[in-house]
């Protein structure tokens, strides 16, 4: 029988192992070296799961905020609002589980050379860059 008083109630392989997984074949599947790869799951498998947690968090306090008896504080009407809408469209929703792994994995595994060659701007060419504009400022 469900749980009283919680209306959330989401899969378990939706809450968290969807989006480990997506994360874990995206910095897999990256062509960068090992180490960088390593490196990426390590720090990105953290923050996915800090946004795991920081979800079922916002269950738990939209939870603890409606009018029931388990009531343990009483929100304003702003920040009451701003959990309701947080609790709809992060906790509910399930394009967050898709799009976390995605923001993770680009945050963790590109850097700034790796944008430019995206871009088509060879290595060198950047510092090239900034070295003419040293020499026609001196």
């Amino acid at each position: 029988t469900p749980a009283p008083n919680l209306p959330h109630q989401a899969p378990s392989r939706l809450t968290a192992y969807l989006p480990t997984v997506k994360l874990m074949v995206l910095v897999l599947a990256t062509p960068i070296a090992w180490s960088r790869r390593w490196n990426a799951l390590f720090w990105g498998l953290i923050l996915i799961h800090v946004f795991i947690a920081a979800r079922l968090g916002l269950v738990l306090l939209h939870s603890y905020a409606q009018p029931t008896p388990c009531r343990l504080f009483a929100p304003g009407p702003f920040w009451a609002a701003v959990l309701n809408g947080l609790y709809v469209h992060v906790a509910t929703s399930t394009t967050p589980i898709f799009m976390a792994p995605v923001l993770v994995w680009l945050l963790v595994t590109l850097r700034r050379e790796d944008f430019q060659l995206i871009l088509g701007q060879p290595r060198d060419a950047a510092r090239l860059d900034e070295w003419k504009k040293k020499e026609t400022i001196s």
